[in-house]
């Protein structure tokens, strides 16, 4: 790495080993040496706002998508009173519905179950 003039900072480097469960399983408790430090494998890992877990269920992104919508979703019911229509619209599709569309290709494939968590969601701030 330091030949590309890049510097390692194990503070801040996150590792995990993406499989099935049973492949999971097999691989038991591993870990990483590199530049002197060891990296452990970490079970989920935050990059550029979605969780991702070792299996791509992505449950743990959706679980904490819907947490923050359904915040914001009581802060603009709180509002709402002294809100006419066309603001609260705007502001449910700036912080509700934008997290919801954010990076939703990498959710194609998920259960059915997961996506129906999204959408009830979208369908309670509709």
């Amino acid at each position: 790495m330091s030949l590309n003039f890049l510097c390692f900072n194990s503070d801040k480097t996150e590792v995990m080993l993406i499989g099935s469960p049973h492949q999971l399983r097999k691989a038991g408790s591993l870990t990483l040496n590199m530049d002197g430090s060891v990296l452990e494998f970490q079970a989920k890992l935050k990059n550029l706002g979605v969780v991702f877990d070792a299996n791509l269920t992505f449950d743990p992104h959706v679980k904490n998508t819907i947490k923050t919508s359904f915040f914001h979703l009581r802060n603009i019911a709180r509002l709402h009173p002294m809100l006419s229509f066309s603001v609260a619209e705007k502001l449910i599709n700036t912080f509700v519905f934008s997290r919801i569309d954010y990076c939703n290709a990498l959710l194609f494939g998920v259960s059915k179950s997961t996506l129906n968590k999204l959408q009830f969601v979208q369908n309670y701030a509709a």
